[in-house]
């Protein structure tokens, strides 16, 4: 795949999917029909003008997989990893900013990721960190319950889309357990099964009950959390700064 660096706006806007991989073929259109968008937006998310001329661009894991090697052969597998992060964010906007990063990217290759002067490289960087912020803080809050037949199960309701990193990262951590991770907001869920990671949409329904296991842990890690807790010393805004609200429904020891 060639990549040009001439920056060839003309007005066409793009949508697409709304996945990684979509956004990837947005790149790979622009650059094989050397039409680079003004805009790109995710289906039913953009209402054109009369003026503005629109082209859906459909998902094929070929061209998203063309793009991927396009931009660590010729920018960085980090300058990959900082565009897959800033998309999770889902910020309004973000893929304009993504796509002026990896335009850049392809003129100057992995210098871009010095050129904090420049908005959209400054932007992805941003986001960059807040999607990972809320990933390590979810790599240590994050609670699996068991379930009947060796199941482990884990709802979480994140601020960014980062399902699947996180669900990567317990892939590589159990590699010989079954789990499933649900993002209850979006209604999407991680299952990893026989050394197999799917992602699904839809939350699964019908699932096993806890464990006897599962059930007596959760007695004694309640007991020992009383029990451990100096209530004179109780700090719920200290609590909150180290573990924010929205995850407590999650865990054990607020959740019962």
């Amino acid at each position: 795949m060639e990549f040009f660096t001439d920056d060839n706006r003309n007005g066409i806007i793009y949508t697409y999917d709304g996945t990684f991989d979509g956004f990837l073929c947005c790149v790979f259109t622009a650059y094989n029909t050397k039409r680079f968008p003004s805009k790109i937006a995710r289906y039913g998310t953009f209402t054109p003008s009369i003026f503005d001329r629109v082209s859906d661009v459909r998902t094929d894991k070929v061209e998203a997989e063309r793009v991927y090697e396009g931009i660590r052969k010729n920018i960085s597998g980090k300058a990959l990893y900082y565009a897959y992060l800033a998309f999770m964010t889902e910020r309004e906007g973000m893929e304009d900013d993504i796509f002026e990063f990896l335009r850049l990217g392809f003129k100057y290759g992995g210098r871009v990721l010095n050129m904090m002067n420049n908005d959209a490289v400054l932007s992805v960087v941003k986001l960059k960190e807040k999607a990972y912020r809320e990933a390590d803080k979810l790599f240590g809050f994050l609670r699996f319950e068991e379930l009947e037949g060796g199941i482990y199960y884990a709802e979480l309701e994140p601020d960014n889309n980062i399902l699947e990193l996180l669900a990567k990262h317990f892939e590589d951590r159990f590699p010989n357990r079954r789990f499933i991770m649900c993002d209850k907001g979006r209604g999407i869920s991680a299952v990893y099964d026989a050394g197999e990671l799917t992602l699904l949409r839809g939350i699964p329904e019908n699932l096993p009950p806890r464990s006897e296991n599962e059930e007596e842990y959760r007695r004694l890690w309640k007991c020992f959390y009383d029990a451990v807790e100096i209530k004179e010393r109780r700090n719920p805004k200290l609590q909150r700064s180290m573990m924010p609200k929205k995850y407590w429904k999650y865990i054990i020891e607020k959740s019962l």
